[in-house]
C-alpha cells in the first residue's frame, strides 16, 4: 500500500501565493459591486425626493419653494423645521415631520442617508445638526430666492439638474478654521465656491434633472481639500446644466 504523501513546502507556497493572487482580483471587484449598489441605493433617495418637489410644484403651479422661511416659533427649511434656541453649530434640533417638501415624501421625516455618506469615522465631517440626514442637495436655480420662480421657466428638462450628491468645505464655523477646513452637509447646488457637489460615488455625483432622469457625471473641477471629492459638474463660471434658460 503506497504511504500517502503530503503537501511539500514549495506546494504550499505556491498554493498560497494563488489564493493571495485571486483574493487581490476579487476584493477589488467586490468593492466596486458594493458600491454600485450604494450609488443605486443614493439614486433611489434622490428620485425620491425629486418625485416630492415636482409634486409640489405641480400644486403650486410650478412656483419654486423658499430655502428658508421665518415662523413664529423657528425657522422652516425644505428638509426640516428648526426651532428657535434649537442650539449650537452640530447640535441643532430638527424636527423633519415638519419639512417644507416632507406632505411631499412617502415616508413623511424619512430619506434615506446616502450610504456614502463621509460620516462615520470621517476626519473632515463637521455636523450642522444633532444628526445627519442626506447629503443632497436642490439646484438653487429651482428656488424661490426673494423675486419668485417658476418651473416654466426651464427651457430644457433633461438638461438641467434638480437634484445632486452635495456636500460643502467649512472653513469658518468651528471646529472648522481656514487652517482646518471640514466637510459639512449642504442643501442647495450652485456653480460658486464653496463648491458643492460631491463626487462620492467612485468619482462620480449622483444627478436628478428636471425631468426626472439619471445622469452620473464626472467631476470638472476638484478642490483638492479634506476628501478632495467637492468640485463642479461644469468649468468654473458655466451653469449649462444649473440656470433657467427662458
Amino acid at each position: 500500500m503506497t504511504p500517502k504523501r503530503g503537501f511539500t513546502l514549495l506546494e504550499m507556497l505556491v498554493t498560497v501565493a494563488i489564493l493571495l493572487i485571486l483574493t487581490a482580483l476579487v476584493i477589488p471587484a467586490l468593492r466596486g459591486g458594493v458600491e454600485r449598489a450604494r450609488q443605486v441605493t443614493c439614486a433611489a433617495s434622490m428620485r425620491g425626493l425629486h418625485l416630492a418637489y415636482q409634486t409640489y410644484l405641480d400644486d403650486r403651479e410650478g412656483r419654486f419653494m423658499p430655502y428658508r422661511e421665518v415662523k413664529p416659533d423657528g425657522v422652516l427649511w425644505y428638509w426640516g423645521f428648526e426651532p428657535d434656541g434649537s442650539g449650537p453649530e452640530g447640535q441643532r434640533k430638527l424636527d423633519r415631520s415638519r419639512a417644507r417638501l416632507a406632505p411631499y415624501l412617502e415616508h413623511r421625516s424619512q430619506v434615506s442617508l446616502c450610504p456614502s455618506f463621509p460620516r462615520r469615522g470621517s476626519p473632515w465631517f463637521k455636523p450642522k445638526f444633532a444628526a445627519a440626514f442626506y447629503g443632497y442637495g436642490v439646484n438653487a436655480f429651482l428656488l424661490d430666492q426673494g423675486s419668485g420662480g417658476n418651473l416654466n421657466a426651464v427651457d430644457d428638462p433633461t438638461q438641467t439638474v434638480m437634484w445632486a450628491d452635495s456636500m460643502q468645505v467649512n472653513t469658518w464655523q468651528a471646529p472648522a478654521s481656514p487652517q482646518n477646513p471640514m466637510l459639512e452637509e449642504w442643501f442647495y447646488v450652485d456653480a460658486y465656491p464653496p463648491f458643492k457637489f460631491h463626487f462620492r460615488h467612485r468619482g462620480e455625483v449622483n444627478l436628478v434633472m428636471v425631468d426626472g432622469s439619471l445622469r452620473p457625471m464626472p467631476p470638472a473641477v476638484l478642490d483638492p481639500r479634506c476628501d478632495g471629492q467637492t468640485g463642479l459638474i461644469e468649468p468654473f463660471g458655466k451653469t449649462d446644466l444649473l440656470r433657467l434658460k427662458k
